[in-house]
């Protein structure tokens, strides 16, 4: 009876299984993250606080200290951010603002969103840098931020937020409390709802706009302080109609008799033009008689209002954020919309070289060069947070060509005509005269791959299941800059197979081309048949697990790790993270390298040591950063810490020179000498940079590396939602949180020559480092890798390794390192001084 169903009822029967899908995504998708913050999540920005309150009625949560002193203040982003959606997702920020209300800093605390998008954005500290010393409420309506060259979608919804929750509202740390209906009725009674600052009438017709001087009033002071207005405008927003006092801190009498003269009040129904620039003498506008100082204060405030709305008006933060906005990209997808109907439906496709023309643009312009390729991520994400229908409408009519195509057109529009990695494959295909004929049982393997790939990505979606689906698809790999490995593997894998079998990838693996194809109307697909029910029962089946299963799973540690640095990673997390972390990790583990490697030649280190002239050089901010700790801590240990003691360590068989058999001449330890001290070089924060005083001198930062990694990991992990987690790189660790047993994180300590870690030490948002004169040995295995930079030579003293539990990685990495230069009996003195938490090991004490 189904098999003889009418074709349209079997392309309803598809698209309804599409929608039902969808809709079930959605049902399970998690909600947006903007619980309140504990005071844990914020200590970084705020460390001597003692105290977070609940947030207020405008979300915002206010850090206090010990003594109740006002520290600062933060709030998120969500729910103003929800609707804003990047590549595939929403994202929600913390915003830090110091005690006057100006940002501090910024980080993501939840998204959903790409991972490979988001690694971009994260790793892009300008990004986040160009919105601090912004003032809540105070935003430039001019102002358009820089966004992420690679991950523009996502840097721009990060943006969005930021800006709706800086801007929106008039938000206020003195007046928290927005516009009610109720006071706005009692000025205008025909009200009856209120959206935005527009005020709607039963029938929604609008017929008032309402607004409030405060936070632009926020900084004039009357008699004793700041007040906030009320002001409707008409519905053009061009003229008062009424003012009204809401609230002041100014003292009560004062205020009594402001609010009790209406004539006053009244003075001020005027166009908002000319309240912006009106003179108050000129107008012979007066103070209300006993209480001068808070009436001009409550007029300058209107003033001020008056000329914030005309900025806003002029240039919209909800331009930005509530509108349209058209990219170039955007006229490009159209272009290739336009030229890929052109190629289906006329005789151009049988001309061989058009063709293939065609095909190499797709290849050059919408793959490397645009990049916004449809995959089962972008796909995943739009159906759990919603489309980006603001902020990439022709990315989405892309997607939706590509989608209803193969229904009514019979064609599979998007892999053939569309899809730059089809067009690459096809391009290469049958160029060489070899080629791999598989047989019939292989060949329906081959193409069983991508529809147990797409059931797996529906089974993902619906369930929440924490896997990075960009994972499964080569397309990333045409945005080189955010390309995971997986990726990577896929694209050359597919490419090089494609040369043997025709469209390899496209047949044999794309689970994004076999939801096309599922869709599509052709032959015998004009009927409702197997593949149609097993459709409808698999989306039946998860639909079941993902019921039963939800809010039972228990709360276990996730592990991941992985190699970087010349050692091993690994993170433990008390809950999962959506998407993978580890490509996030191994992505920004990876940039980390390309700066401070020292075996790496084209490394920013290795190209400043290569560099033999007192110029200015370039480098990244991290370098800056890491280059500043070890002046900090060579000043504090009297030059123990030496990064410029590369020679030496070279000399000594330690460096990219490799190991040596012998001990160096006391000529060479004294001419590399010569060339040692991190005196003689210079920084610069702005823009960043180094020099050299010394030309030959060198670096090696290798004692502050792993710690800063290790920094560096637990501030992304923070940034991406993870309140709880241990990270170590190379042995050097850092703890966020409490472990899954709701305790302090435990970590080992290892005592020379010992098996097993013999001292244990509890770690809660702190960092420990170990150095040790027993883990690297070269000249016959019996020279330290720890070199004195007052005699050039290894250190020989009984202690073998300090450990340093501090607040920062990279420092407890730095003071390890120095401290266990000068050995216990020098060390222990110097670090009691400091306030260090260090524990020496000595031979004697085994």
């Amino acid at each position: 009876m189904l098999a003889k169903a009418h074709p349209f009822l079997a392309k309803m029967w598809r698209l309804t299984l599409l929608a039902v899908a969808v809709w079930l995504i959605r049902q399970h998708a998690a909600p947006p993250d903007a619980a309140p913050l504990p005071l844990e999540r914020v200590k970084d920005y705020f460390p001597s606080a003692s105290a977070i309150s609940s947030p207020d009625a405008s979300g915002i949560q206010t850090l206090t200290d010990s003594s109740g002193l006002r520290l600062g203040f933060v709030l998120q982003t969500s729910p103003a951010s929800d609707r804003i959606i990047g590549y595939s997702g929403p994202t929600n920020s913390l915003l830090a603002l110091d005690p006057n209300g100006r940002v501090l800093g910024l980080r993501v605390l939840h998204s959903a969103d790409t991972p490979e998008h988001l690694a971009e954005v994260v790793a892009h500290r300008p990004f986040f840098n160009q919105f601090k010393n912004i003032k809540l409420g105070e935003l430039d309506p001019a102002f358009r931020p820089d966004t992420v060259t690679g991950a523009t979608l996502t840097a721009t919804a990060i943006a969005e937020g930021v800006l709706a929750r800086l801007g929106g509202g008039g938000t206020s740390l003195r007046f928290p409390e927005p516009i009610t209906l109720a006071e706005i009725k009692e000025l205008l009674p025909d009200a009856a709802s209120l959206k935005g600052t527009q005020v709607l009438n039963e029938k929604g017709k609008r017929i008032a706009h309402a607004i409030r001087t405060s936070p632009a009033s926020d900084a004039v002071i009357g008699y004793k302080g700041p007040s906030d207005t009320l002001i409707l405008l008409d519905a053009d927003a061009g003229n008062i109609l009424h003012i009204k006092l809401r609230k002041s801190y100014d003292t009560g009498a004062y205020v009594g008799y402001v609010t009790g003269d209406n004539y006053f009040l009244n003075s001020f129904a005027m166009p908002v033009e000319k309240l912006a620039t009106l003179d108050f003498n000129e107008a012979k506008i007066e103070g209300v008689s006993g209480a001068t100082e808070t009436s001009y204060a409550v007029a300058e405030g209107l003033k001020r209002r008056a000329q914030t709305w005309l900025a806003e008006q002029k240039h919209p933060v909800s331009a930005i954020v509530e509108k349209v906005r058209w990219r170039w990209q955007d006229t490009g997808h159209v272009v290739v919309l336009v030229a890929a109907f052109v190629m289906a439906f006329s005789r151009l496709r049988g001309i061989a070289w058009v063709r293939h023309l065609h095909h190499a643009l797709l290849v050059g312009y919408g793959g490397f060069f645009v990049g916004e390729l449809l995959s089962q991520a972008l796909f995943a994400g739009w159906a759990s947070s919603g489309t980006p229908w603001r902020s990439a409408p022709g990315l989405l009519l892309l997607a939706v060509v590509a989608l209803l195509a193969p229904v009514f057109t019979r064609r599979q529009l998007y892999c053939h005509h569309i899809c730059p990695h089809g067009a690459l494959q096809q391009l290469l295909a049958r160029r060489l005269p070899w080629q791999f004929k598989p047989g019939p049982r292989t060949l329906k393997v081959l193409h069983l791959i991508p529809q147990v790939l797409l059931a797996f990505v529906l089974f993902a979606a619906m369930t929440g299941l924490a896997v990075n689906l960009n994972a499964i698809e080569p397309f990333d790999a045409y945005v080189w800059k955010v390309a995971g490995i997986a990726a990577i593997a896929i694209f050359i894998i597919g490419i090089i197979a494609s040369l043997f079998l025709p469209l390899a990838y496209c047949h044999h693996g794309c689970p994004t081309g076999a939801l096309f194809g599922f869709l599509r109307s052709s032959g015998a697909s004009d009927r409702i048949g197997k593949r149609d029910l097993i459709a409808a029962a698999l989306l039946a089946l998860f639909w079941l697990h993902a019921t039963m299963s939800a809010g039972t799973r228990p709360a276990t540690a996730h592990h991941i790790e992985g190699k970087a640095m010349g050692s091993t990673w690994s993170v433990t997390l008390t809950k999962p993270l959506s998407g993978d972390p580890k490509d996030l990790i191994s992505h920004r583990l990876e940039a980390l390298e390309q700066t401070f490697s020292h075996y790496r030649p084209q490394s920013d280190l290795s190209r400043f040591n290569a560099h033999h002239d007192t110029t200015w050089m370039p480098v990244p901010p991290e370098m800056i950063e890491v280059i500043s700790l070890a002046k900090k801590v060579h000043q504090q240990t009297q030059g123990a810490l030496e990064p410029t003691l590369a020679p030496l360590v070279n000399l000594w068989g330690f460096g990219p020179d490799g190991r040596k058999n012998n001990p160096p001449s006391e000529a060479k330890m004294r001419e590399a000498l010569d060339h040692v001290g991190l005196d003689s070089i210079e920084v610069r924060h702005h823009p960043p940079a180094i020099r050299k005083i010394d030309p030959r001198i060198t670096l090696n930062l290798s004692s502050l590396v792993e710690g800063y990694a290790a920094g560096e990991i637990d501030r992304l992990l923070t940034e991406i939602g993870s309140n709880d987690h241990l990270v170590n790189i190379g042995g050097e660790v850092k703890a966020r949180g409490l472990s899954p047993e709701g305790r302090p994180w435990q970590i080992g300590i290892q005592h020379p020559g010992a098996p097993q870690p013999c001292s244990v030490v509890a770690l809660q948002n702190e960092a420990a480092a170990t150095s040790g004169t027993y883990r690297q040995r070269s000249v016959d295995h019996k020279a330290s890798h720890i070199i004195d930079p007052r005699t050039g030579h290894p250190v020989t003293h009984r202690t073998e390794s300090v450990t340093v539990i501090h607040n920062s990685p990279a420092l407890a990495d730095a003071f390890a390192t120095a401290l266990l230069v000068l050995g216990s009996k020098e060390g222990r003195p110097l670090a009691q001084k400091l306030g260090l938490n260090a524990i020496f090991l000595d031979r004697a004490t085994r």
